[in-house]
């Protein structure tokens, strides 16, 4: 099976570095960017000027003929209807696939995202999929992932717990979704101080899950119906 996450930024990004590092543990899963792009992202305008590259590497990708399944990597899943539009094979979004797994796992839904301005974005995601009666609250860390990583990765996971404790104690969410693929190396130890404070809240991880899913996708022989995008 080989499994391919694109992550729609380019391949000298940060972002896109520490992807390829985050999940080298899965042996069938190889992690590529875009051939071209800007420098840094800070706003839903900077998402949407990589649709186009995002295009061209999945068309690719495709042609190569070697991918089994396709991963958006990002959680605000940029171009995902588009590239499903150009390839033939399962396109998974890594955001779809966080909210229909934590719509498992519990009834109300919480989501922490890394810097304020990609609320709104994640607002609009919540009404384009249809969550709107189930995301009780979304909460930020308010935090350049790409430095805070680098510079004080112990104050981010508490942010991080900060902000996941918040959305249980004052929303009562019974489920929690972290809103950047970007948050992967911190899920453990968030939840391991959960752990420690008797709290059981479930946290959607949504790399690894995204990741599991296209397994799934690939081993039952599913895949998308792509005459609704036509």
């Amino acid at each position: 099976m080989n499994i391919t996450m694109l992550v729609p930024f380019p391949d000298a990004l940060d972002m896109t570095r520490f992807s390829k590092e985050e999940f080298r543990k899965y042996p069938d899963l190889t992690v590529v960017g875009t051939d071209d792009g800007l420098d840094e992202l800070q706003s839903f305008s900077d998402l949407e000027y990589h649709i186009g590259h995002t295009l061209d590497k999945a068309t690719e990708i495709e042609q190569k003929g070697d991918c089994d399944a396709l991963i958006i990597g990002c959680f605000g899943d940029p171009g995902l209807m588009a590239v499903r539009q150009k390839t033939t094979m399962p396109v998974m979004g890594t955001g779809a696939t966080a909210f229909s797994v934590a719509a498992m796992f519990g009834d109300k839904i919480g989501i922490v995202v890394p810097q304020r301005q990609f609320i709104h974005v994640t607002e609009r995601m919540i009404y384009l999929y249809r969550y709107t009666d189930r995301v009780v609250g979304l909460e930020t860390t308010e935090d350049d992932i790409s430095d805070t990583v680098v510079t004080k990765p112990e104050e981010m996971v508490k942010s991080l717990a900060e902000a996941c404790r918040k959305l249980v104690v004052d929303k009562d969410a019974d489920v929690l979704i972290f809103g950047c693929i970007g948050f992967a190396w911190a899920v453990e130890a968030v939840r391991d101080i959960f752990k420690n404070e008797g709290i059981e809240t479930p946290i959607i991880e949504p790399g690894a899950t995204v990741y599991q899913a296209a397994k799934l996708a690939v081993e039952l022989g599913l895949n998308h119906d792509r005459r609704p995008l036509m």
